[in-house]
């Protein structure tokens, strides 16, 4: 309905300076609408062909739609492989982010698998010192998204770092902080020592707030 709205206003270009706002609005909300159903192909029908289609399309619309480039940070990552290129995308997505912080989440993982585990933490320190709204859920599918890697990936033992620094900082979850630094320090190698002393400082404090003695 909106795509055909906005080809008639194309076609009758002598229109009143009122309708100007309207015309902004009906982009967004192509924009929009093309992203939910980008999202419907790649998440239900697994259509990453039609999927990156209506990405275009939406960007075509409002190239600074946030969400579109959260969508397409997914696709560079999971399905192009491309870790560097998904990085580029999340900043694309920070800098039209405004007061919205899921993306951060998003770069931290990335920084931590591409092993640049300076940056990584710098942005965890961000991470700790900002909440926004439905952050409890972001955490729970960042969880559920790293331990599925890790089912893939078990070599990355990095990502048991970066989930027992949510679930000890964020999640306030004890337990699974406990598990997952205990899980990371039992196996990093020797190239993570900058990761392995920060979860020592961490299960530290856990084991002292828990009353669990070494």
């Amino acid at each position: 309905m909106h795509e055909n709205l906005n080809e008639d206003f194309k076609k009758s270009p002598e229109l009143p300076a009122s309708i100007n706002p309207i015309k902004e609005k009906i982009l967004k909300l192509k924009s929009d609408e093309c992203l939910w159903i980008a999202r419907w192909y790649l998440l239900v029908k697994k259509n990453l062909e039609e999927s990156k289609k209506m990405i275009l399309k939406a960007l075509e619309s409002n190239p600074n739609n946030y969400g579109v480039y959260l969508i397409k940070a997914i696709i560079d990552f999971s399905f192009e492989n491309d870790p560097i290129l998904a990085l580029k995308t999340i900043h694309k997505a920070r800098d039209r982010a405004g007061m919205i912080r899921e993306w951060i989440y998003s770069e931290a993982f990335l920084y931590f698998w591409l092993e640049n585990y300076d940056k990584a933490l710098k942005v965890c320190k961000k991470i700790t010192k900002n909440t926004f709204n439905g952050e409890d859920k972001t955490t729970e599918d960042v969880r559920k998204f790293n331990i599925d890697l890790l089912d893939e990936n078990p070599k990355k033992y990095q990502l048991y770092f970066w989930i027992g620094f949510i679930s000890y900082k964020k999640d306030h979850n004890l337990a699974n902080a406990l598990n997952d630094f205990e899980k990371f320090i039992n196996n990093a190698p020797d190239q993570m020592q900058i990761l392995i002393n920060k979860a020592k400082s961490y299960l530290s404090e856990i084991k002292k707030e828990m009353e669990i003695k070494n």
